[in-house]
């Protein structure tokens, strides 16, 4: 750690010579002023991996436009901060406790280093989109087997309004939390990714022809893929409109059952019955079929009406 003024005999005091002599896993912390350190020469400490990691909030010129350590990978970047007298750092001391207490308890986020920084209110109209999100990850997860090896997004139309980094770690988020990886958040999810090797591909399309928002997420296995399309219909009507070529209208909420089928009579009627008599009560119903009539799939939302309900066995 560095604690001096910046002066013309502390300029670049730790410089290549100085870096050269630390034990190899040495990691550097500057928060007195900028040009102490010589930044070419940290850079080239980090990539050689002679320098473990640093942590930055003040640069030789600032702000920091173009800086490459900015985007290195093992270097932590937080904005100056001079509070200096008694007054200020109450006031900082207040600001950080209010933001913490609306992250942890409203869910709003603001200031963070490792999110994007949403404003209340844009991160009010989000919330239907991040909710979207995270189911769709989520079923992913359910229907999905074998190793993840790529997930692609598409946004299209009215979601691109909103920044979408989010949404994308929504959706992490639900596939991991799905797939016993402990406690995932937007902040860990993306790290998770990285960690199992996972591909994230992000496509944004202007517009589509049937919705005025859409998000399409392709999920890539070792063992074969899936892909589901869904929207938000008005303020927070989440609803699945496309899984795996079948278009579908169905609502994303509660329990769902998903049955993919022959398309030959009486499958409905059998699946109805076979519910009914475990005592599970189909609240909506999506079914869709191939162009050809060999195959279809159908999505219920259920609900279980009888406590004493006998085992369930649809095939």
């Amino acid at each position: 750690t560095i604690h001096t003024p910046l002066t013309k005999e502390t300029r670049h005091l730790i410089s290549d010579a100085e870096l050269d002599r630390c034990k190899k896993g040495v990691r550097i912390i500057n928060c007195a002023r900028g040009g102490i350190v010589d930044e070419a020469a940290l850079l080239r400490a980090l990539e050689k991996g002679k320098v473990a990691g640093a942590a930055l909030d003040v640069f030789e010129k600032e702000p920091p436009e173009d800086n490459p350590l900015i985007n290195q990978e093992k270097v932590i970047c937080t904005p100056h901060l001079g509070a200096s007298t008694r007054e200020a750092q109450a006031n900082v001391a207040l600001q950080i406790a209010e933001q913490i207490a609306d992250a942890l308890i409203r869910d709003n986020i603001r200031n963070a280093l490792n999110l994007p920084s949403v404003e209340p209110s844009v991160y009010q109209t989000l919330q239907p989109y991040l909710l979207l999100s995270e189911k769709i990850g989520s079923l992913h997860a359910q229907l999905s087997e074998g190793h993840l090896q790529k997930i692609s997004v598409e946004y299209c139309g009215d979601v691109l309004s909103y920044p979408i980094s989010p949404l994308t770690s929504s959706i992490l988020k639900g596939i991991f939390q799905d797939i016993g990886e402990g406690t995932v958040n937007l902040v860990n999810a993306p790290v998770i990714a990285e960690e199992r090797g996972v591909r994230i591909e992000e496509i944004r399309s202007s517009e589509h022809k049937d919705f005025s928002n859409l998000i399409t997420v392709r999920c890539v296995t070792d063992m074969g893929r899936h892909l589901i399309s869904g929207t938000v219909f008005g303020k927070s009507n989440l609803r699945i409109v496309g899984m795996d070529g079948y278009d579908f209208d169905a609502w994303l909420q509660g329990n769902m059952l998903i049955c993919a089928n022959l398309d030959v009579p009486g499958i409905i009627g059998r699946i109805g019955t076979i519910l009914g008599n475990a005592g599970i009560n189909i609240a909506r119903m999506s079914w869709a079929r191939e162009e050809d009539g060999q195959k279809a799939m159908t999505m219920l939302n259920v609900r279980c009406i009888s406590s004493s309900s006998s085992s369930l066995r649809l095939f």
